[in-house]
């Protein structure tokens, strides 16, 4: 069939459902046609396509076996290619869920404990409860694993404070009493009675058996904390805690320095 309005040829189904399923235009050049009636039959088109394909039904059979033929197969190749994205997904999914965890466990359980700090525990046993006797372990000590892990926990609970001797004492002597790691971390219901006893296991040389000789811990009461010629108060109260202390001596934003000393007797320094 051929259009009048532009004269472009086509076969006469294709174009009759054109116009009458479409916008009514011509396909190619898209001029406007009103109706059917505007199309003419043309003999000559027909005996070339008839000349072209003879078998023209058998031939559109075929074209129409090979596309759904091609459709199946985009179809499966779209269902295998959303496989494989989803199981992607999931793969990324625990990877990522796993990563998580791990994270959050190395976090709950991993304190980074600089050179410079000790932290500083106490073991007391229900007969020394009943003596008065303290036994100070080192963070090397072994302790039960969950005892462990709890204390390990509650790091947020913990307050750090520097223990130096006092500069008041002999050049010498201050010397030889300083603590390798001066800062220390412990748990703030430590009382002075344990940091006395603290020092007493970190200088055991000092305190022979039967000697009077024991630790004094002192605050500075003046600016120039760090002369000589500062004045220090010695704490008498032994069971004032490390939160008492921080309270009552402690500076907002600093840390809280206290000093020690040995009282009863004037030893050399460890050598």
């Amino acid at each position: 069939m051929t259009l009048m309005e532009c004269l472009h040829r086509f076969c006469a189904e294709c174009i009759s459902k054109c116009l009458r399923v479409g916008k009514r235009e011509c396909p190619t050049c898209r001029v406007h046609c009103s109706s059917r009636r505007q199309l003419r039959p043309d003999p000559e088109f027909d005996a070339l396509i008839a000349s072209v394909y003879p078998n023209l039904d058998e031939y559109e059979a075929q074209e129409e076996e090979f596309i759904a033929d091609l459709n199946k197969k985009m179809s499966c190749q779209s269902h295998l290619t959303e496989s494989v994205q989803k199981g992607i997904l999931r793969q990324r999914s625990a990877t990522s869920a796993a990563a998580t965890r791990k994270r959050k466990a190395s976090a709950a359980t991993f304190i980074a404990k600089p050179a410079i700090f000790h932290h500083l525990y106490f073991t007391i046993t229900p007969s020394q409860r009943h003596h008065g006797s303290i036994e100070p372990s080192d963070q090397k000590t072994t302790r039960p694993g969950t005892e462990q892990a709890e204390s390990l926990l509650n790091t947020e609970d913990l307050v750090s404070f520097l223990l130096l001797p006092r500069p008041d004492m002999r050049r010498t002597a201050a010397d030889g009493f300083a603590l390798e790691r001066p800062y220390v971390s412990t748990s703030p219901k430590v009382t002075v009675k344990h940091i006395e006893a603290f020092l007493a296991s970190k200088f055991p040389l000092l305190l022979t058996p039967g000697s009077q000789a024991h630790f004094v811990i002192s605050v500075a009461t003046s600016p120039s904390s760090t002369t000589e010629d500062a004045e220090y108060v010695d704490l008498e109260a032994g069971d004032k805690t490390i939160d008492d202390l921080v309270s009552e001596f402690g500076t907002p934003g600093s840390t809280l320095t206290l000093y020690y000393r040995l009282a009863g007797s004037s030893p050399s320094p460890p050598e």
